[in-house]
């Protein structure tokens, strides 16, 4: 598995790919890319197998704050923000 993460590493360095390693799995290392418009999950996982998945970007949010608000509502107990005519 370290020799598998340290040479991907290395690729990753050497074009100058700006990463985050991480370790969020019981049995894999991770290595979180991000570049414009796309999100990358690496995992390399206990037998040298790899795991990728890639998320990609759908635009700028019609609503910015709407959706910041439903983010935050699916993760935890914070109330929404009132919109400008709520708060007056």
């Amino acid at each position: 598995m370290f020799a598998v993460f340290n040479a991907l590493r290395e690729r990753l360095s050497a074009a100058d790919v700006s990463y985050t390693s991480a370790a969020y799995r019981d049995d894999a290392m991770s290595l979180l890319v991000n570049e414009p418009g796309h999100y990358w999950e690496i995992d390399v996982l206990e037998d040298g197998s790899v795991d990728v998945e890639v998320y990609a970007s759908q635009g700028l949010s019609e609503d910015p704050m709407g959706d910041i608000d439903r983010l935050i509502q699916g993760n935890g107990d914070e109330r929404p923000t009132p919109t400008s005519s709520e708060r007056n």
